[in-house]
């Protein structure tokens, strides 16, 4: 099956590209309106994907151009941040069936299987439940299940700095809440939700989302050093890999729920990660983690395996280790290498010169105190005036025995 794929991030349509072309299909890829309309013209090939976010003409005016123009040209498009704006709901009229980012590509795949299993003439049928949540078999509740790793973050004494300053904490909260929603964009997820001081977000890459906690709390400690303790957002961050159910956009179940346990876990400007987690970063990145045991958490019936991920400096407002303060080496330590030889060389020379002046006055104490000499000749002289003076003594004894 020929397919058109219309999206502006380069590496995701490229990505989804080299996927399908692994599944035997022929792909083509543009990043631009006016691009997929020269294609198009080329080429109209079976299916279009398009994002629904296109800056130039826009998506729904090309689907609308493709609905009525090549009507046998079937479309599926994409849609972001879990909830669908009346202009998706439009461009969602032309279109085959309606996908969420981040994509479940199994389901995607299906789409396009039964697709091209049935030809143009498979319609909404071929979507089957893909569009939105509804009903599936007779009468049962359908609900999506998908394996995500989920982020929950939330600020450390939200309050207290609501009683400080509600509004300056309200326009800090803000800005911070900008900044998770740049990097969330950085490393592909989204963002769930954000009700007060709390952010959930989710990722199809596990890798991705402890860079992107690592990268935020960063951010936050180089954002939180200028200003004063009472101004300072410090948040605390716990990542979760499990199942999570979805509805709506929104994203439920226990995979959520030990995220955000993880999170209460945390120290301020902390990463709580959970083993599954941990079993898959653990060989990818260059990061230090400290188990912190089997933790028993609320409402979770296994104890969840906990480690903390070391970020290599102190939180904003902690006190650092005298070592790190006062013994902080510069990017050249050369001099002060060359400055402790040399100070070591000469508190070694001043000690070697005391031993020998010491050795030299205990020798000559102990020679003066010798009448006939000094040292070992001193002794020798000593012995021998010894030996004649007890000599004549013994030969008169000797002459009275006689």
């Amino acid at each position: 099956m020929q397919i058109l794929i219309v999206d502006t991030d380069a590496f995701f349509g490229e990505a989804l590209s080299d996927f399908l072309r692994l599944e035997g299909h022929q792909c083509r890829h543009v990043e631009t309106s006016e691009a997929a309309v020269s294609a198009l013209l080329q080429s109209p090939g079976d299916l279009m994907v398009v994002d629904h976010g296109m800056p130039d003409v826009g998506s729904m005016t090309l689907s609308a151009f493709v609905a009525g123009n090549y009507p046998n040209v079937q479309q599926i498009i994409f849609v972001g941040h879990g909830h669908a704006t009346a202009r998706e709901e439009q461009q969602a009229q032309h279109a085959l069936a309606r996908f969420e980012k981040p994509v479940d590509m199994d389901r995607f795949l299906r789409v396009v299987q039964r697709l091209a299993g049935g030809g143009p003439g498979a319609t909404t049928e071929a979507a089957g439940p893909v569009s939105a949540p509804g009903r599936q078999g007779a009468g049962e509740p359908w609900v999506e299940r998908r394996l995500s790793a989920v982020l929950s973050a939330d600020v450390v004494g939200y309050s207290r700095l609501m009683g400080i300053d509600d509004v300056g904490t309200l326009q800090d909260l803000s800005a911070c809440l900008h900044l998770f929603d740049a990097i969330v964009a950085k490393y592909r997820g989204r963002i769930v939700n954000s009700p007060g001081d709390a952010v959930l977000a989710e990722f199809q890459s596990v890798t991705n989302s402890v860079l992107c906690a690592v990268e935020i709390q960063r951010e936050m400690r180089t954002r939180n050093a200028p200003l004063p303790p009472e101004r300072r957002m410090v948040y605390r961050i716990g990542v979760n890999l499990g199942d999570v159910l979805v509805k709506d956009g929104a994203i439920y179940g226990d995979g959520v729920n030990i995220a955000a346990r993880l999170e209460a876990m945390c120290d301020g400007a902390g990463v709580c990660i959970s083993g599954t987690v941990f079993d898959q970063v653990e060989s990818r990145l260059g990061l230090k983690c400290r188990f912190l045991g089997r933790q028993h958490v609320k409402n979770i019936r296994k104890p969840v395996r906990a480690y903390r991920v070391e970020l290599g400096q102190a939180a904003p407002g902690r006190r650092q280790s005298l070592v790190k303060v006062f013994f902080h080496w510069p990017a050249n330590p050369l001099p002060i290498l060359l400055t402790i030889v040399i100070v070591i060389a000469l508190v070694g020379a001043g000690l070697m010169l005391g031993w020998f002046d010491a050795v030299s006055n205990a020798t000559g104490q102990a020679g003066r105190g010798m009448p006939l000499g000094h040292g070992v000749g001193g002794a020798m002289q000593l012995s021998q005036s010894r030996l004649d003076a007890v000599s004549p003594r013994q030969a008169d004894r000797a002459s009275a025995l006689r």
